[in-house]
């Protein structure tokens, strides 16, 4: 990749401690005003400290592993300081599938993420 490019990585398997507490391994590459729109409630979550805590949601719903995360599809579009990026999401071992959209900005030659965006398609008849 280029420098103008940011990597893509899926989340690490967090320690006990930052499963009870929120995913905070995961928020480091994460914007202090982040937005963030999830598939469960609720509709909008704004800020890293709101951020963290919708981890412990997911965390007691989904088993810990190797394959948590899986991504696939993987598209990015970046300029010198502004990036997005969006794929399609396997977790918890194949069980849900999701589309994941992320915003990014460089700030300091370091690519964060000012938005995540999760969305389940479903059929309407």
């Amino acid at each position: 990749m280029s420098k103008a490019t940011p990597s893509i990585q899926s989340g690490t398997t967090p320690s006990p401690q930052e499963t009870r507490s929120g995913y905070s391994a995961n928020c480091p590459n994460r914007t202090d005003d982040i937005v963030m729109y999830d598939v469960p409630e609720p509709i909008q979550v704004t800020g890293i400290e709101a951020y963290k805590e919708t981890w412990k949601l997911f965390f007691d719903h989904n088993a810990a592993g190797s394959d948590r995360f899986r991504l696939s599809d993987v598209q990015i579009v970046a300029s010198d300081d502004v990036a997005y990026a969006h794929g399609l999401l396997t977790i918890g071992g194949g069980d849900a599938h999701c589309r994941l959209t992320l915003g990014l900005r460089r700030t300091d030659g370091e690519w964060k993420v000012t938005h995540e965006h999760h969305s389940i398609p479903i059929k309407l008849d």
